[in-house]
């Protein structure tokens, strides 16, 4: 989950550093033909945007996959390239007879993938750098407190009283006088406070300042300052955002100027600009989050400038409009659908948002990362032949369908809720007749701890898809995919030695070893292993070790009839055959053990 995040901003402070850089560079541009106000709406939007890891998704027409097919054949092949082959899983397994264990696999919390480093520390660094501001303003405003004094009554609380019914303030702002500040300040987000040094000011000062610090206030810009600083903390790694927040600060400045002057004349703004002056020049350091005059000469000269500039400036309501469509797509998705797809009329994946297929995607490649299975991506991405297409498409489709009539407590449950897709690995006109059927499993793990549900599939023969439940992986535990084949292909060869041992046709049978095998979802037997545990509990007369329901090694004859379990250890080997009672007789039996019992066992040391 937060590795998701934390790419996701990354991301996203790569997109809009785009606009930055653009805004950045035709600054001087929108500082001569639009109001302050009209940048600090383009500078809020910004700001807002970087605060918001997602993205928007747009499909392209029909017109986009023509594209996009043209531009996969203009791009070299993976051949091409120098790619390995696809690893040959019919060597490792029989072929049509593919056996699946379930055993999950280990999390292992000693290690940390990159990319959990990258977001540890992206998020370490957002922490540290929100707190260490709120922790400066804290200790500035506790620092002043402490050698204010609270004004009360006066001329000055009655030129205050004055000015902010004519400015429509209804809040009445409590003034200090402090002798640690040099010039006048606002600050305090939800108990806002007005700051005057221990300086005489005039009459007409006072008037200035008053009317400058209640335009900030009614203008809400200690809001505003902290949406900013909350933008810095989130991409605290990209210094366009820190410029971004400092010439948003300036443009508030500016914009509280032009509120005071507006509609004044050459006059009133020189006093204004001489007030203003007079502070400048005492003024020697400001408090974070909080309203004040200082600035670097060159932004003081500009403040000047557009104080004494009483030419009409425009708004910029439509090019602000232009700017917010062009940032929304830069920073969307645009998923142009596959050829074939758009052929066909449909799309064989669940109703997931492109954003979530993307992730899945991208949780494959780390899944398989170093595995014989390196390389898979699911087939729609791939230059298919039509026949590939097709062969894939109607297997995905076909085991999806089966899906949907396993019982809701099983993994497949995350099938339905979650992505999936068929992977594969092929070029051109080979044919292809295998896969990994892929899913995210993220139910009822710990945040963060993402991994993924794999189903190997054989459909040589779509009308009779062979199944291999290659269980969860995680991230960054490639080597667990081979060693989960290799198990498998290990305790294959033990059954099979041991039906030909019990003179086992296993050809007779189908292969019920997890909830996602064909056979266990056909005849709703979710609970055989359970119900086989419960029996071998209670039984009398073997040695064996003690037997889990996740290490069944079940078949059900293919008449659905009957059944039986192979079971090793190192006592001996046993042999159970079980009743497969119609869906509507399980229903009436109550107890678990009466679901599928045992009718013989035969054991061999």
């Amino acid at each position: 989950m937060l590795e998701s995040i934390c790419f996701r901003v990354l991301r996203l402070s790569l997109q809009m550093s785009i606009l930055l850089l653009l805004s950045f560079l035709g600054n001087k541009w929108l500082t001569r033909r639009f109001a302050a106000q009209a940048r600090c709406f383009l500078w809020m939007a910004f700001s807002i945007r970087l605060l918001i890891p997602a993205s928007l998704s747009f499909a392209l027409p029909s017109w986009g996959a023509e594209i996009q097919k043209a531009t996969e054949a203009a791009l070299p092949s993976a051949a091409q390239m120098g790619q390995a082959e696809a690893p040959v899983f019919v060597d490792v397994l029989p072929m049509g007879s593919t056996a699946g264990f379930a055993a999950p696999a280990e999390i292992s919390y000693g290690q940390i993938s990159a990319g959990e480093g990258i977001a540890l520390l992206w998020l370490i660094g957002a922490v540290c750098f929100l707190l260490a501001h709120v922790g400066i303003h804290v200790f500035h405003m506790r620092f002043l407190r402490a050698h204010s004094e609270i004004v009360c009554g006066g001329e000055q609380q009655a030129l205050l009283e004055q000015i902010r019914k004519e400015l429509h303030v209804r809040r009445n702002l409590p003034v200090w006088i402090c002798g640690k500040v040099d010039s006048p300040m606002l600050t305090g987000l939800f108990h806002p406070t007005l700051i005057l040094p221990r300086t005489e000011f005039s009459q007409e000062q006072r008037m200035f300042i008053f009317r400058h610090e209640l335009a900030h206030y009614k203008r809400r810009d200690l809001w505003t300052k902290w949406v900013f600083l909350l933008a810095q903390s989130v991409h605290w790694f990209n210094p366009l955002v820190h410029i971004l927040a400092k010439k948003a600060n300036l443009d508030l400045e500016n914009a509280c100027d032009d509120t005071v002057l507006k509609g004044k004349d050459r006059l009133y703004r020189k006093a204004y600009g001489t007030v203003l002056l007079d502070v400048l020049t005492n003024q020697t350091h400001a408090v974070p989050l909080s309203t004040h005059f200082i600035g670097r000469k060159e932004e003081m000269i500009g403040r000047f400038r557009n104080m004494i500039n009483t030419a009409p400036k425009k708004k910029g309501y439509g090019f602000l409009c232009c700017v917010l469509v062009g940032m929304v797509l830069l920073t969307s998705t645009l998923y142009p659908a596959p050829a074939q797809a758009v052929s066909a009329g449909a799309s064989s994946q669940p109703q997931s948002t492109p954003e979530e297929i993307a992730e899945t995607r991208a949780l494959l490649t780390e899944c398989l990362k170093g595995s014989m299975f390196e390389g898979y991506v699911p087939y729609q991405e791939l230059p298919l032949s039509q026949e590939n297409y097709d062969r894939c498409e109607k297997a995905e489709q076909a085991y999806r369908s089966l899906l949907l009539k396993a019982d809701a407590r099983s993994i497949a449950q995350e099938y339905r809720k979650n992505p999936s897709f068929l992977a594969v690995y092929g070029q051109g006109e080979k044919d292809i007749q295998s896969g990994l059927f892929c899913c995210q499993a993220n139910a009822d793990i710990p945040e963060g701890n993402r991994k993924m549900h794999f189903i190997w599939l054989d459909f040589s023969d779509v009308s009779n898809l062979q199944v291999m439940d290659v269980g969860t992986i995680y991230p960054g535990r490639g080597n667990d995919v081979d060693e989960r084949v290799q198990e498998i292909t290990r305790q294959w060869h033990s059954i099979e030695e041991a039906a030909t041992e019990f003179n086992i046709d296993l050809s007779q049978y189908e292969k019920a070893f997890s909830m996602m095998d064909p056979a266990i979802i056909e005849n709703q037997a979710d609970n055989l292993g359970w119900s086989l545990q419960e029996q071998l509990k209670r039984m009398r007369g073997y040695q064996f070790e003690q037997f889990h329901h996740r290490q069944m090694t079940a078949f059900i004859k293919k008449d659905h009839t009957e059944g039986v379990m192979i079971h090793m250890d190192r006592s001996g080997t046993y042999v159970h055959y079980f009743e497969v009672p119609t869906i509507a007789e399980r229903n009436q039996r109550k107890t678990l053990e009466s679901q599928f019992p045992i009718f013989r066992s035969e054991c061999k040391a």
